[in-house]
């Protein structure tokens, strides 16, 4: 077996350090994983993230696959208020489209009355010249 292992050693072209036994640890995966958890959330508080534990992640992603499904569902209290909503808003919107049809209707009755106004005017102001005003008085003394 040390025939293989130096023959491992020269085929890689390095030599593999020999550490005296009194020096090295021997550390459980257990011991190792929480040493990397430790050290990565120390780096995250230094950096500003924050790094989720695996059952961490797990609720947040059965959270969300939840509320996906829920939204979906027409008999919760969200989706009753959300109906509501947009019963209410469907409501604002009509009424709206009512007074605009109301005010172009005005818009047009205004305009109308408006233009009667003038030519009542304009017809006034006609009949008080002096031509018509005399006009008027000679088509009157040849009746009579």
């Amino acid at each position: 077996m040390a025939a293989k292992s130096v023959s491992q050693t020269q085929l890689s072209g390095q030599a593999i350090p020999t550490i005296p036994a009194g020096q090295t640890t021997v550390l459980t995966s257990d011991e190792l994983s929480r040493i990397r958890t430790t050290l990565l959330h120390a780096d995250a508080k230094t950096s500003g993230t924050q790094i989720l534990s695996e059952e961490e992640r797990l609720r947040l992603q059965l959270r969300d696959m939840s509320k996906q499904r829920m939204s979906t569902w027409n008999n919760t209290l969200e989706a009753r208020r959300r109906q509501k909503e947009q019963a209410r808003q469907a409501k604002i919107d009509e009424e709206e489209r009512r007074r605009q049809v109301l005010d172009k209707e005005e818009a047009a009755y205004q305009a109308s009355e408006r233009k009667k106004a003038i030519q009542r005017a304009n017809t006034l102001l006609f009949e008080n010249t002096e031509r018509v005003k005399a006009f008027g008085s000679k088509l009157y003394i040849s009746d009579v």
